[in-house]
């Protein structure tokens, strides 16, 4: 982690926009803003980056510059109409509480860009929320939300709201921490296909698929309610550009994972190593995976296990099931783990009664863990390459466990099949008698059982960093209870969760397919 007792911030958005140009009168004609450099201060160094575009907005409050189209404008014109009185209090108008339509800034056309300079108190009082900046929509159906995050660890994140039911999008966040006194930079682009964001020298990173989708204002000081959680923070300047500006040189390929060499777990399934001892002997087996959660390790049923609230029971292929069927298979080093319905099915007069409804359990799947053979802890990289089912009330999951000493869970992907676009990532936890949940369900903006993607967490540093196809989606603190413990890898399709049960429209036979599952640790 990068500590700085200053750094410039520099915000870069573009979005789209269909609002006139406001009519400010101007003083005089000046010289077009060419070549308009933005200064940033690293440590004591500095370097300058310029631009070879046409500012259509210059509030540059350090050096009492504002200008309009290339041209002179007073501060009482440009500025002093948008100021405004941060909601709770009773200051008056203030210079870095700033609310603009973005008719007021110059943008015409489907693209603008805007750059933000600011420094924060010598004295902070950190918040829950920690806004500094915020663009979108008054209602914030649609926003883009800049703000420090209120963990220790105090990084400035970019967060994302909007879609067609206005939901969480994902975020974005730097690697270094902000302090009293620090300016921060960051560099973030807009447009219909994706958000780009960078932090200071961080490489850029992409977000693609449901973004927001309306921009009308944008909040400077403040968020675009007019709460404001720094009431002495700086305003050092406000630039805006009618056009996309963005360098693509900057996009990382993805997440920096170099540091993670050291492969300890690997499988390709060109076959299925699944471990003997059934139903109840698997930690004194042989093999990698385990075809029971084994929560006790004290199973009875040869056919295998439930919770006894799900409508689908988990089989043990070591049972012999009517015509050799199984929750597994390996095809062209493929795992196949299936969720099929059992109403009508080959194997339904061994399907074993649900005491919930004495009837047999209508659905029927399969579980993996590598409980007995291999487990893992930070700091290190886990990943699984995965094809999800579609179907509603189907939940797979791709996840993490240990119940040795409490319940200690990751999840790096669990897909509820009714919105084929989601996945939830998530840490949970026990205190004390009560298990903390900590989770969150992506919008990706792509239909995620047409093809593979890749899941993934790095453990490491006291932080879950998720990761979709080698990109990061989201950042967690590590709970404290995951501090030097080791889990276990579980793939497993089930029934319900957050899209409750199947209906007539999910297949009688489904599968969830795994190309390969990895772990690399961080000598």
């Amino acid at each position: 982690m990068r500590f700085f007792l200053k750094y410039s911030v520099l915000l870069i958005i573009l979005g789209s926009c269909s609002r006139d140009v406001s009519s400010i009168p101007l003083d005089k004609d000046e010289a077009l803003v060419e070549n308009l450099s933005l200064i940033k201060l690293e440590g004591n160094e500095a370097s300058a980056e310029s631009t070879e575009e046409q500012a259509s907005f210059v509030a540059d409050f350090d050096s009492g510059t504002f200008m309009l189209n290339g041209k002179t404008v007073t501060k009482e014109l440009l500025i002093d109409p948008y100021r405004i009185e941060p909601r709770g209090t009773n200051k008056g108008a203030q210079d870095n509480a700033l609310l603009f339509p973005l008719s007021a800034l110059g943008v015409t056309g489907n693209e603008w860009t805007y750059w933000i300079e600011v420094t924060f108190p010598d004295t902070v009082t950190w918040t829950d929320y920690n806004f500094f900046a915020e663009s979108g929509t008054i209602d914030r159906n649609n926003r883009i939300v800049h703000r420090i995050t209120s963990d220790s660890s105090r990084r400035c994140i970019s967060e994302f709201f909007g879609g067609n039911d206005v939901q969480y999008l994902g975020s974005e966040r730097t690697d270094f921490s902000v302090g009293n006194g620090t300016r921060i930079l960051i560099k973030t682009a807009i447009d219909a296909s994706s958000i780009i964001t960078k932090f200071g020298e961080d490489p850029a990173w992409e977000k693609e698929g449901v973004l927001p989708n309306n921009f009308e204002h944008l909040a400077v000081g403040a968020d675009l309610l007019g709460f404001q959680d720094f009431p002495d923070i700086k305003i050092n300047r406000v630039v805006v550009f009618n056009e996309k500006l963005y360098n693509p040189n900057d996009l990382k390929p993805g997440y920096d994972v170099s540091a993670f060499t050291e492969e300890v777990f690997f499988d390709d399934f060109t076959s299925l190593s699944i471990r003997t001892g059934a139903p109840n002997n698997y930690q004194n087996g042989q093999g990698t995976w385990t075809p029971r959660f084994s929560y006790a390790d004290n199973d009875e049923s040869l056919k295998g296990w439930s919770d006894g609230r799900s409508s689908a029971f988990n089989a043990d292929p070591a049972f012999s099931w009517p015509h050799n069927w199984s929750p597994f298979d390996i095809e062209d080093s493929t795992l196949k783990i299936r969720m099929n319905r059992t109403v009508g099915s080959e194997i339904i007069s061994e399907v074993p009664i649900n005491t919930a409804t004495g009837q047999p359990y209508e659905w029927i799947g399969g579980v993996l863990t590598t409980k007995h053979s291999n487990t893992f802890r930070a700091p290190c990289y886990i990943e699984a390459r995965i094809k999800f089912p579609s179907g509603k009330g189907l939940w797979n999951a791709f996840w993490l466990y240990n119940n040795y000493d409490g319940h200690k869970e990751i999840d790096i992907a669990e897909q509820w099949a009714a919105d084929i676009t989601n996945y939830g990532v998530g840490q949970h936890n026990l205190k004390d008698d009560d298990i903390i949940h900590e989770n969150l369900v992506m919008n990706t903006g792509m239909d995620l059982t047409e093809d593979y993607h890749r899941y993934g967490v790095v453990w490491a540093d006291g932080k879950l960093v998720f990761l979709l196809d080698g990109k990061e989606i989201h950042t967690m603190e590590q709970h404290n209870s995951l501090t030097d413990r080791s889990l276990y890898i579980i793939l497993n399709t089930s029934i319900g969760g957050h899209q409750g049960n199947p209906d007539a429209t999910a297949l009688d036979k489904n599968e969830m397919l795994v190309d390969w599952v990895r772990v690399k640790n961080r000598p």
